[in-house]
């Protein structure tokens, strides 16, 4: 928890990214901003070389973990040249050395992180995300407000991240490393929820900049502090089995975990609306400009906990995952924050255009056509669904069939599914299982998410009234 404390204070809170890297939009930076865009795009280049290299690192992680701790102290060495350097006039040869120092230091603490809770991950384990999560904010970022003290814990973090990682158990043996893996692929493989989160952190980014560019940040951490709040709250709940579950649901299992998060993005989505119509309304200067950025940065904090999810159910490998819908998001978000919207938006390096209005009406109405598309898509998917069992079973009667005894077993399956009220995914999840199939088999038989194949194999359970795979090959007379 402290270690990922530590974590949060480069992943989340900008102030202390800023005590390195001074951006064009405050009063200190003296012309060093694009020392900042550099570490982004050095973090932009390493994700481009770790896909391909992905079981490389996941081995180095794995049997040589004191190889984060060399890239934490690295971190730690280039922040440190970063802040010494930051009241001389013009680019430093020290500041310069920093940019690579820092980008390693993060990237190594973001995969590292990532590779121990997708082994861990639970519902303690979103628990305990959260309690990081707070801890980072009323602790490091209430400690940031003083400038000395947050140059130390600039400078500290990316080591303290490491070495409470390393402190950690990490198992030598057991692990296979996945597969190298092209982009393309992993985004083919990635749940499409992921791509909406991901949507919604890059537009969030726009009103960021346009946000920080005016100055009025003074709402922001009173704001995160409540949300933050909210969010360890609803996963205590959630881990108690009290909320997004019903009675009786495992709280880690992948499917509740995943609707539990596609909830409180529902939620986030709603204010992240509010507080754009609220910009929209009365002007980047009040409120709802903060409402937006910090709805965006709690997003990012589920997204973390989807990718989580998705890994641990065995669907993609964590470095190919985590380096392309995380650090290189991350990475991309911070220049359109930082670097693309004040150049968009300012003249003469001090005017801001009347242009941000309509920005952010052009990002409400992209994220609108989205969110209806994605709905869209599962309406389709789920009528897809709901005509199978004609295909499946009556509209499979009049087709000829190759064998008496295959005929006789579709009858079977038939009386059965009628009989206990069994749609026809269940039943052939639950025929297909019976057989000897494990549940990542069968979904990929089906083409199916893993998730929505245990789904349909407990609905199936509960409906035939037998609690073991032994009684459900006696039940469907398989054995």
């Amino acid at each position: 928890m402290i270690g990922m404390a530590f974590f949060w204070v480069y992943f989340r809170h900008q102030a202390f990214f800023q005590a390195l890297y001074p951006l064009a939009t405050s009063a200190e930076s003296g012309g060093h901003a694009m020392l900042y865009v550099a570490v982004m795009l050095v973090l932009l280049v390493l994700c481009a070389l770790a896909i391909p290299l992905a079981p490389r690192i996941e081995t180095l992680l794995r049997k040589h973990p004191v190889s984060v701790v060399a890239a934490g102290a690295a971190g730690s060495v280039g922040a440190w040249c970063a802040v010494a350097s930051s009241g001389a006039a013009g680019v430093s040869a020290l500041q310069v050395v920093s940019v690579p120092l820092v980008a390693l230091g993060f990237f190594a603490a973001c995969l590292a992180w990532a590779r121990y809770f997708v082994r861990v991950f639970s519902a303690r384990a979103i628990t305990l995300l959260a309690l990081s999560y707070v801890l980072s904010l009323v602790v490091l970022s209430c400690l940031g407000f003083n400038s000395q003290v947050r140059d130390a814990i600039a400078v500290a973090s990316p080591l303290c991240a490491a070495l409470c990682w390393y402190a950690l158990p990490h198992p030598a043996t057991g692990e296979a490393a996945g597969p190298a893996l092209g982009l393309s692929a992993v985004i083919k493989k990635t749940d499409p929820y992921v791509l909406l989160f991901i949507a919604f952190l890059l537009a969030g980014s726009f009103v960021r900049g346009i946000v920080d560019l005016g100055g009025a940040t003074d709402f922001r951490w009173p704001i995160s502090i409540a949300m933050a709040v909210a969010v360890l709250a609803v996963c205590v709940l959630y881990q108690r089995g009290r909320f997004f579950q019903g009675a009786g649901e495992d709280p880690n299992d992948a499917s509740n975990v995943e609707v539990m998060v596609l909830k409180c993005w529902v939620a986030l989505a709603l204010c992240f609306f509010l507080g754009a119509f609220a910009f929209l309304v009365a002007g980047p200067d009040f409120v709802g400009g903060q409402v937006v950025v910090v709805s965006r940065s709690t997003l990012d904090f589920f997204l973390w906990i989807l990718l989580c999810n998705m890994v641990k159910r065995g669907k993609l490998p964590f470095v190919p995952v985590f380096v392309a819908c995380s650090i290189f998001v991350e990475a991309l978000s911070w220049i359109i924050s930082y670097s693309l919207t004040p150049s968009l938006l300012l003249i003469s390096g001090t005017k801001r255009l009347a242009a941000s209005e309509m920005l952010v009406l052009v990002i409400v109405f992209v994220l609108l056509a989205l969110i209806i598309a994605f709905l869209g898509v599962i309406v389709l998917r789920n009528a897809k669904k709901a005509s199978a069992p004609a295909l499946s079973f009556a509209a499979e009667a009049p087709v000829q069939v190759e064998a008496a005894s295959d005929s006789a077993e579709q009858a079977d399956s038939l009386s059965i599914a009628q009989a206990y009220h069994l749609t026809a995914r269940e039943m052939e999840v639950a025929e297909l299982f019976s057989r000897g199939h494990s549940i990542k088999k069968v979904a990929a038989t089906l083409f199916i998410s893993t998730s929505t194949a245990q789904s349909h194999i407990k609905s199936a359970y509960r409906k035939l009234g037998v609690h073991t795979r032994d009684e459900l090959i006696e039940k469907l007379g398989n054995g």
